[in-house]
């Protein structure tokens, strides 16, 4: 009777070994599984969708700056001078005293608007802008932009060249609004004032650099226009080892990307240097060894040149899948401690809730402690 205990003793101890080895490869499973082509792929596609986006915002801008103003009433009929508006008590403008001027991010479009003005129908405006406060007139200024006034609102829009935010200088503007008395232009500038840079986006959503392809990076500046200019991004990679950082990810994204920037700044570098915008013909990855299903940072800074440009900065985090640095689903982030939820994403495996491989190492312990104290029983007893 003796010898079936012990037998029983010793299957039961390879049975468990089976269950928690076959646990372990399956918590493998779950991290690795989600490293695959779909991965490239929902890269490819927030790729695709960060260009078109991009590109978009752009196209709709400048339409809105080069187009004109369309009044049967511009030309000088007469082809006589400008009277200004004392010369002439007749003309009517628009009542700006109350007017609220704000600057906002719309895509990558810095926009201004303008409310809270009394208008006069018929009038139209020009905004002129430019970095010399002393000197800038509507016949001396660096950029003349059209209204776009938005329709069911009694309230403007001008679209501003991403150079008022990517240059390092202040800029100024005046607004100057033209009416008609018997065919005559009648202009009077009715505002003027500063530009004022609105608050960046938040971290996370400023730069950013697709390196899924070897030979090959597709860099992104999120929050302005860069077309006009040779721009270039300094680089820094580096693991992310901190799991309390990771975690937040999945709980508080706003603030676990506000900790990466400075993370990432001050991270031991796997690699480090210089994109140049123009030429992409490389992956900073190219000669890095990643560690298998690892996650990586990134300190991401444009190059101010020497104080011409603003500075601007962010921070990206990544998984590596398959050589290559991937964006993923902060919900699909899975951690050996964690208990397995198969509501985070549907793509989880169905583990559901609480069984976690803690779980099964104690209960493999207790199933041996409790074959051992009945085993000294059986002994005790005979």
């Amino acid at each position: 009777m003796k010898g079936k205990i012990k037998k029983f003793i010793f299957v039961g101890i390879v049975l468990i070994m089976v269950i928690n080895l076959t646990t372990l490869s399956f918590a493998t499973t779950i991290n690795t599984n989600k490293t695959s082509e779909d991965l490239i792929e929902y890269n490819k596609e927030l790729e695709k969708k960060l260009r078109e986006k991009l590109e978009s915002s752009q196209t709709q801008a400048s339409k809105i700056e080069t187009e004109p103003y369309t009044d049967s009433n511009m030309d000088n009929k007469n082809g006589e001078e400008t009277p200004s508006p004392s010369e002439n008590s007749d003309a009517k403008f628009s009542d700006f005293t109350n007017a609220e001027v704000t600057f906002a991010f719309d895509e990558s479009t810095l926009v201004m608007y303008i409310s809270g003005f009394q208008k006069v129908e018929g009038n139209y405006c020009y905004l002129y802008i430019g970095s010399d406060q002393s000197i800038l007139t509507t016949e001396n200024y660096d950029d003349k932009i059209s209204v776009n006034e938005l329709k069911g609102e009694n309230k403007y829009r001008f679209n501003l060249s991403s150079k008022f935010m990517s240059l390092n200088k202040d800029y100024y503007y005046i607004l100057e609004e033209t009416t008609y008395v018997s065919n005559q232009q009648v202009k009077k500038v009715l505002l003027s004032g500063k530009v004022v840079r609105p608050e960046l986006p938040p971290i996370g959503s400023r730069i950013d650099v697709f390196m899924m392809t070897k030979g090959q990076c597709s860099p992104f500046i999120k929050v302005y226009s860069t077309s006009e200019y040779n721009r270039k991004i300094k680089y820094k990679i580096s693991k992310v080892t901190d799991k309390n950082l990771l975690k937040k990810f999945k709980t508080n994204e706003g603030q676990a990307f506000k900790e990466l920037l400075t993370y990432a700044k001050n991270g031991t570098a796997v690699a480090s240097g210089t994109i140049d915008m123009s030429q992409t013909n490389f992956n900073p990855i190219d000669n890095v060894k990643l560690e298998k299903g690892a996650y990586y940072c990134a300190y991401y800074e444009l190059d101010d040149e020497n104080g011409k440009y603003y500075p601007l900065s962010d921070a990206q985090i990544y998984e590596e899948n398959n050589e290559a640095l991937c964006h993923f689903a902060f919900g699909d982030m899975q951690f050996s401690d964690d208990e397995v939820d198969n509501t985070s994403s549907p793509s989880d495996l169905p583990f559901a809730g609480a069984i976690t491989i803690g779980t099964f190492i104690l209960i493999s312990v207790s199933i041996v402690v409790g074959i051992f104290i009945l085993n000294k029983r059986y002994d005790d007893v005979k």
